[in-house]
């Protein structure tokens, strides 16, 4: 592993009403020189959205063939896989290739991410991505995050009906993490040449 800026600590508290996940765990997680809080909080929101037993952080950044987060059965293999951010739609494409085929989801939380996705698509003629589920995290959210950074902090996390709400440190948030159609969003950047 390269240099580390910092590292930072979790003390997560997951309710998801939506899966039937109910998790506490404490999370270290090491931030990327090149990585910006934005990143960084989104990662976070991507684990305890998409929380499963087993999954953990990967050396994300640190190792751009891994996906941002995984789980792995007994020998190794990825069995669900979620990226962060923008994707590598080579890597992705790789991904969908290996046997067993693992569960794949994919968090936005940038317009120019979404953007450039949709650039990457060109000449797709089938939907190839039917199988991975596509998520907009409010760049509202993380940016409402940022004035509370601190190197250990406390999460209550609580997914109901769409909605979010996240208690920071004591500080409330509600937003919602969404489910994107990025078939439907590649077919309309067609018409408007998104770059």
């Amino acid at each position: 592993m390269t240099f580390v800026l910092a590292f930072y600590s979790f003390n997560l508290e997951i309710t998801n009403s939506d899966s039937g996940v109910y998790h506490k765990a404490r999370v270290k997680i090491p931030r990327h020189p090149q990585e910006t809080l934005e990143q960084m909080y989104a990662r976070v929101l991507a684990f305890t959205h998409s929380y499963e037993e087993g999954i953990e952080f990967s050396r994300g950044m640190f190792e751009l063939r891994e996906p941002s987060l995984w789980k792995k059965d007994v020998i190794g293999d990825i069995i669900s896989a979620v990226e962060v951010g923008s994707v590598d739609l080579e890597k992705l494409h790789r991904a969908l290739k290996r046997r067993p085929i693992p569960r794949y989801s994919v968090y936005f939380y940038d317009q120019a991410q979404m953007q450039k996705f949709c650039h990457g698509m060109r000449g797709s003629t089938t939907n190839w991505i039917e199988d991975i589920h596509f998520f907009w995290i409010p760049p509202t959210l993380l940016q409402a995050i940022i004035p509370l950074e601190k190197s250990s902090s406390t999460w209550s996390l609580t997914f109901v009906d769409g909605t979010l709400y996240l208690t920071v440190d004591g500080t409330a948030l509600e937003t919602s993490i969404t489910t994107l159609d990025m078939w439907a969003q590649f077919q309309e950047s067609l018409g408007t040449q998104c770059a």
